[in-house]
């Protein structure tokens, strides 16, 4: 029943499908938030860069002394940044506002290494388990103070939960976690947090290896889709690939999306998702233990590697332009509103790309086939009216992509 969404919502994402470039020949900006201990004060600081992007770091000294393993977040709706840390030997939750790179630190210290945050309301959910086999579910409102236990699941002989296992869908109100329950079953729980009566659903999952443990759970609140990492053993207990998967949530598959071909360790606390372009990234270490960051594109399922900076982890990707053009503002153009045409359609060796009006600054093309495939990529000079080549497609549907500073736009194309 959580899977079900309005047809409104799926009009109001389709912009943002579109948004997925090739990683192979083009970059989108991705917005990277983390943490780093100072090697000359001994204090942390926040680190603010783009992704694989050397050139622009920016750090931002904190008066924490350390902090909580995985207990990192992002809030979309208020372009904050939280870490559970350590001042004095006392817990603080450290909040970093992303847009005026200021600092504040707050006495709350429930938020553990199990938070996720619904980006359309800010509201903070965690998960904690007691001796007994519950599983509680806490909402936080940092804003106004409160802090209300709204469920509790039973799962008699729950050994834990999981970490960095935990992802939330913000257009339906549903928190998603993946671990095992009182059985040992690997399972996924839904737990719809907006219901006036608290409920969930519970899905065995049905790994592509007997062996494996999902970690770095991730929801896109554009395709509707919960993406992990599966780490996978053989019977020996011999590690032996480490793989972004998707989860079904109403069938419980677990489907492989790619390898990660050529890294056998990686950084806890290091995954993020940019939900503007749909790439997953985690810091992960080669076989020479050199670290690089890979950013794994969920709409083409290939990677590129490359530069992260030194000793960071609790890393967060900065979603709020995303939230605030889909959630708060409601700014994001729906398919039906779209200035982007295209004559003639269908087109034959290529065709005219019109927008209502010249854009400033650079913009991105990019041309998706029905296999979500990305098959053209170019970068264009701002102009408003452009001759598109498409002699080398084969006939079909496609989907074509508008990106620029501002905005995206979509739009439907034939080829015949």
């Amino acid at each position: 029943m959580f899977q079900e969404k309005s047809r409104t919502m799926k009009m109001k994402l389709l912009f943002l499908l579109a948004a997925a470039l090739c990683m192979n020949t083009g970059r989108a900006q991705i917005n990277l938030i983390g943490a780093a201990v100072n090697q000359e004060s001994g204090k942390i600081d926040l680190v603010k860069w783009q992704a694989l992007e050397p050139g622009s770091i920016e750090v931002f000294p904190t008066a924490l002394d350390g902090y909580l393993l995985t207990t990192s977040a992002f809030n979309a709706y208020n372009s904050h940044y939280y870490l559970n840390g350590i001042i004095d030997q006392s817990n603080t939750l450290l909040g970093f506002d992303s847009q005026t790179n200021t600092l504040s630190y707050n006495a709350f210290s429930a938020f553990s290494n199990i938070s996720e945050i619904d980006m359309s309301t800010g509201l903070i959910y965690t998960l904690t388990s007691d001796t007994e086999g519950f599983i509680y579910v806490e909402e936080f409102n940092i804003e106004a103070g409160t802090d209300t236990i709204i469920g509790a699941i039973a799962e008699p002989g729950l050994m834990g939960l999981v970490v960095d296992a935990i992802g939330f869908n913000s257009n339906d109100g549903v928190l998603y976690y993946v671990g095992p329950d009182g059985n040992s079953n690997y399972c996924l729980f839904a737990i719809a947090v907006r219901s006036e009566v608290f409920s969930f659903e519970k899905t065995i999952l049905n790994l592509p290896s007997p062996f494996g443990n999902i970690t770095s759970v991730q929801y896109d609140n554009v395709s509707n889709t919960i993406f992990a990492m599966n780490a996978t053993f053989d019977e020996m207990g011999n590690y032996t690939g480490n793989y972004i998967v998707d989860i079904d949530g109403l069938s419980g598959e677990v489907s492989n999306r790619g390898l990660l071909a050529g890294f056998p360790y990686y950084l806890a606390g290091s995954s993020s998702y940019d939900q503007n372009t749909g790439n997953m990234m985690v810091v992960a270490f080669d076989t020479a233990f050199i670290q690089q960051m890979i950013v794994f594109s969920t709409r083409t399922n290939s990677f590129v590697t490359g530069f992260v900076p030194d000793n960071v982890s609790e890393i967060v990707c900065d979603n709020a332009r995303f939230a605030q053009n889909t959630y708060i503002t409601g700014t994001a153009k729906t398919a039906a509103d779209q200035s982007l045409s295209i004559y003639p359609n269908p087109a034959h060796n290529a065709f005219w790309l019109s927008l209502d009006s010249a854009e400033d600054g650079p913009l991105h093309l990019s041309i998706i086939d029905a296999g979500g495939r990305c098959v053209h990529n170019e970068h264009l000079n701002g102009q408003q009216h452009y001759n598109i080549d498409v002699s080398e497609l084969q006939p079909g549907f496609y989907l074509v992509n508008m990106v620029s500073q501002q905005k995206t736009l979509s739009s439907k194309l034939i080829i015949k």
